[in-house]
């Protein structure tokens, strides 16, 4: 049995520990507390109690085998009595400074013991022997140099140079109004997948309405007729000027290189 010459009283901050940012430990915490005991200076104690600050103010909270060692500490009672009487609000550090006072140790653990940093640092080094493990084995033997192939196949593809897109250099000004209209095989006035499906049934409306009308009706139709077929052709050519731009851009736009400086 340990001596009682061996036992010193003390306190220990359990927030101030170093291991109170662990897992478990730090959801524990909720409030701030201080243990206080009589403690062997070879380790283990003869007894603690905890003080703890919660919403409602300072709790004890002290076990029935704590209750001697509380009964050895006449000048902590006397002290908590005191502030009691003056219903005087103290913090964790005012209260871990007049037991140091008192000349109680501060056993708390602010900094990781050597042993301990040691051993976590070899699970840590042997959980990282990736290459050692039979997944780890297909990954580097297999899968990792596939993996470098795909790369180095999209990094030569990446460097080659595309073959410059090559335009005749002499247009007319108004080139794309004439590719509109079909001066250069294409356009409006292109035969190409051209059908008159809707032309006969057009036509014959068009006789239908002629023979209800007067003849100047049937001029006035005509004149309105024919400023909506020169307002709508203007604007479907703006609109396959502004359309083919637009188009041009985007295939340059796909045949720049990747990081090219425009």
């Amino acid at each position: 049995m340990k001596q009682l010459k061996d036992c010193v009283k003390g306190y220990v901050i359990p927030q101030e520990a170093w291991y109170a940012k662990t897992e478990g430990v730090a959801a524990s915490l909720q409030y701030p507390q201080i243990e206080v005991g009589i403690y062997f200076q070879s380790g283990g104690t003869m007894g603690e109690f905890r003080f703890e600050w919660d919403e409602f103010g300072i709790r004890l909270k002290a076990y029935d085998d704590s209750w001697k060692v509380l009964g050895q500490m006449p000048e902590l009672i006397r002290y908590m009595a005191r502030v009691s009487r003056k219903n005087k609000e103290i913090t964790v550090e005012e209260f871990a400074g007049q037991l140091k006072h008192w000349g109680y140790e501060d056993f708390t653990q602010r900094s990781c013991p050597e042993e301990y940093a040691k051993l976590n640092l070899a699970q840590e080094d042997k959980y990282m022997e990736f290459h050692e493990t039979q997944m780890g084995r297909r990954f580097f033997e297999g899968q990792l140099p596939k993996l470098i192939h795909i790369l180095e196949d999209i990094a030569s593809s990446l460097s080659q140079k595309a073959t410059p897109l090559s335009l005749p250099t002499e247009l007319p000004e108004n080139f794309l109004e004439e590719l509109y209209y079909g001066n250069f095989e294409i356009g409006v006035c292109s035969r190409e997948g051209y059908s008159n499906h809707y032309e006969k049934e057009i036509i014959s409306m068009q006789n239908e309405l002629q023979a209800k009308l007067t003849p100047e009706q049937w001029a006035l139709y005509q004149d309105c007729n024919v400023l909506i077929g020169e307002r709508n052709l203007k604007e479907a050519s703006r609109m396959f000027q502004h359309g083919f731009r637009l188009a041009v851009n985007l295939i340059v736009a796909g045949l720049r290189t990747p990081g090219e400086e425009e």
